[in-house]
């Protein structure tokens, strides 16, 4: 069984998060405006006669309900993820982080449903009217969230305010083009949410991959938009601004994936300055690069051996999430681990692996084989499930 990958998990999870033109993690949906604001937005604009009043406003106070039922639904599983990483539960932890991208799917179901009976109401010129206002919305709402964004970031880049300008434009044109790409291709998004879905379901390394070809045409987008960003940018502006994103968004993770110490971050931040000063440096090209150091360079061999039994486990997890296994079963598992990693015979030589990629090949060894021992200790419910899922999988 091909299944995903500590990476591609995180992949997952993120993109299943984050709705196609933003960077917002996987969290509780931010506040919307009232069922009455919302009214007296749209009757104000449109014109609304009483009967279109009356029936926008049975469709959005619908909408609120169902999304509140939502937002209590992040709570509880936002608190169950916390309760169970305090309390070092594998099991638990994997069943709320594969829960939390089912809630944002849905919320952005029950968005548009509503949303499209509302719009479905008006006539073609109330439409037209207001969509010119919702357009209208975004674009100040989006030029003051990342003229904001950038605030801190260009101060410290030595950027002027026409850099910073040029630079809001190029992202609010990159949100553009990310609407206008789900707008033409409703087909592809839905297909997507419903397959990568389906892959955290089935942990199906292949299906995942599937799925993301269809945001291939994202992906370039999103490229551009970083391309065009950085060529606004001096030389030495650009170092330090890749060099910024980079420690926020890659050393931040391999601190809490490596428990580094603040001497050891310091060290990242070090090796960090040269790979983000290289010619045709990226975000993403220093951010592997570093990794790879992290690993290879300051983590020693106990930060290292500790990563290698979160990520094994959390394998584990995937491979057996069909067995839902209990708190009784991950015990004796993370014993056998023990038992694993202290024999000479099967003990994995964290020495071989010369960067990230190398330390996930020994992820994927050490669960296969803690594997027969897993199987061994399910009962015949927890086979049958595991069987099941598996005669459902489409043949490739």
């Amino acid at each position: 069984m091909k299944t995903l990958t500590g990476f591609s998990v995180l992949l997952a999870l993120a993109m299943a998060g984050i709705s196609f033109g933003q960077s917002k993690p996987a969290s509780e949906p931010a506040s919307q405006p009232t069922t009455q604001q919302f009214l007296d937005k749209m009757t104000k604009a449109c014109s609304l006669s009483e009967e279109q009043v009356k029936k926008v406003k049975e469709i959005q106070e619908a909408r609120e309900k169902a999304l509140d039922e939502i937002r209590a639904a992040f709570r509880a599983n936002s608190a169950a993820l916390q309760d169970a990483a305090k309390n070092d539960d594998v099991g638990k932890t994997m069943k709320a982080q594969e829960e939390q991208p089912r809630l944002v799917q849905r919320m952005q179901e029950i968005e548009k449903k509503y949303d499209d009976a509302s719009l479905a109401l008006l006539s073609d010129e109330q439409k037209a009217k207001w969509t010119d206002i919702k357009d209208a919305e975004r674009t100040e709402m989006g030029t003051q969230v990342y003229t904001k964004l950038y605030e801190d970031k260009a101060k410290l880049c030595g950027l002027s305010d026409d850099q910073v300008k040029s630079m809001v434009a190029i992202q609010m044109a990159n949100d553009k083009a990310y609407h206008q790409w789900e707008k033409d291709n409703p087909d592809a998004v839905k297909a997507y949410h419903e397959m990568i879905g389906q892959a955290m379901i089935d942990h199906d390394q292949a299906k995942f991959d599937q799925a993301n070809k269809l945001l291939e045409p994202l992906r370039a987008i999103q490229e551009k938009c970083e391309e065009d960003t950085l060529a606004v940018m001096k030389d030495d502006q650009r170092a330090k601004w890749i060099l910024a994103t980079v420690a926020e968004r890659y050393i931040q993770y391999a601190a809490e994936s490596f428990k580094l110490t603040r001497d050891q971050m310091s060290q990242a931040i070090d090796l960090l300055k040269p790979l983000a000063a290289e010619k045709g440096a990226t975000i993403d090209s220093a951010g592997h690069k570093l990794m790879d150091k992290v690993f290879s360079e300051i983590a020693t061999k106990e930060q290292k051996m500790k990563w290698l039994e979160k990520r094994t486990l959390e394998q584990v997890g995937l491979d057996f999430a069909q067995a839902n296994l209990t708190a009784d079963q991950w015990y004796g598992i993370k014993q056998d681990y023990a038992r694993l990693v202290e024999d000479e015979k099967t003990a994995p030589d964290i020495a071989s692996a010369k960067d990230m990629a190398g330390a996930y090949k020994l992820v994927t060894e050490i669960a296969k084989k803690l594997s027969p021992q897993v199987q061994a200790k399910l009962t015949d419910e927890q086979k049958k499930a595991m069987e099941k899922a598996t005669a459902t999988k489409p043949a490739k």
